[in-house]
């Protein structure tokens, strides 16, 4: 995927970034992470954390958190669990944190922390493509993607 590869190459050089992946069921959230781990040379396969929350790979080009919030049903769940500890730590390389179901995690995202918000949908006229649209935490689109 093109886009993660261009959207990897605008934020490697930040220690940390989160994405927050939005969507409905179907809209490409883990196939979107699957590309984002790709570029960062991941190995390993990359699964939907829905059981177990989240997933760490390591990569030859940096670490990627893997969430998926949908299970979660409030706030103080998400608070218990220590997530919003770990948006704000890094690894010794660039660290990705990327959290499907981005929308639920918003009153806890660290205001230091560059967050892009990556808005994915089912295109109207073809079931197999994607529409994608990025933006950065003031909701400005991304140039270039």
């Amino acid at each position: 995927m093109q886009v993660c590869a261009d959207l990897f190459e605008q934020i490697r050089h930040n220690p940390i970034s989160i994405l927050l992946l939005l969507g409905e069921p179907g809209a490409g959230k883990t196939t979107f992470c699957r590309g984002f781990g790709k570029v960062m040379q991941i190995e390993e396969t990359i699964n939907s954390p829905t059981f177990n929350l989240h997933n760490r790979y390591q990569g030859k080009r940096g670490t990627l958190h893997h969430y998926d919030l949908y299970r979660l049903t409030n706030s103080d769940e998400l608070d218990s669990l220590g997530f919003a500890e770990e948006w704000s730590q890094g690894d010794a390389n660039t660290t990705v944190h990327a959290i499907e179901w981005g929308e639920r995690a918003l009153p806890f995202l660290p205001p230091d922390i560059p967050v892009y918000t990556v808005r994915m949908s089912v295109d109207e006229r073809d079931d197999n493509r994607r529409r994608i649209e990025i933006y950065t935490r003031s909701e400005q689109i991304v140039p270039g993607l």
